[in-house]
């Protein structure tokens, strides 16, 4: 559900996209790179930096610590929330597995482990639910896709946050 949502939220702002940023290999002799700079899908790009797609399928280096205006916070912004779900579900995944084991006298493995997946879900859908809220509280302008996106991120920084507590507590690797 969360990603339908973020998914409707990327359609109805721009109809491009951003390639993942890639670690930087540059010398200290390369030459800097900088927004608007023409950029390849392949090509290594400093941390920060994102290569998009334009309509007419020119690409451009967009600066996301430098980000301004309303297209470019939204392609950093969606490409934070996509790099948080890859470490949302790693840490589920890494959880989900510890649970994946026999139960024994000190422990129901298989009613945490349903119990986990329960709470997941409502996680998913209470946090997509919250951030509609502000989406339907602006129904003009163009703050409805940054907003979400940012209470998203913040959603999943806190669920990760709780994720990695649960990991920490059970010494779960």
């Amino acid at each position: 559900m969360i990603r339908l949502t973020l998914l409707m939220c990327s359609i109805l702002l721009f109809a491009g996209h951003a390639q993942a940023a890639r670690t930087s290999s540059q010398g200290a002799g390369a030459a800097a790179i900088q927004s608007g700079d023409a950029c390849t899908a392949s090509q290594t790009l400093p941390d920060g930096m994102l290569c998009y797609e334009h309509d007419d399928g020119t690409m451009a280096v967009i600066n996301c610590a430098e980000a301004s205006g309303h297209v470019a916070y939204t392609i950093c912004r969606s490409h934070d929330l996509e790099s948080l779900q890859g470490i949302l579900d790693a840490r589920k995944k890494a959880i989900e597995t510890w649970l994946d084991r026999p139960s024994d006298d000190s422990a129901d493995y298989k009613s945490a482990k349903a119990s986990f997946t329960k709470a997941q879900s409502a996680w998913e859908t209470f946090a997509s639910a919250d951030c509609e809220v502000g989406m339907a509280l602006n129904l003009t302008g163009n703050g409805q896709t940054p907003g979400m996106l940012d209470c998203m991120v913040q959603h999943y920084e806190e669920r990760i946050s709780e994720f990695e507590a649960t990991i920490r507590m059970y010494g779960i690797e």
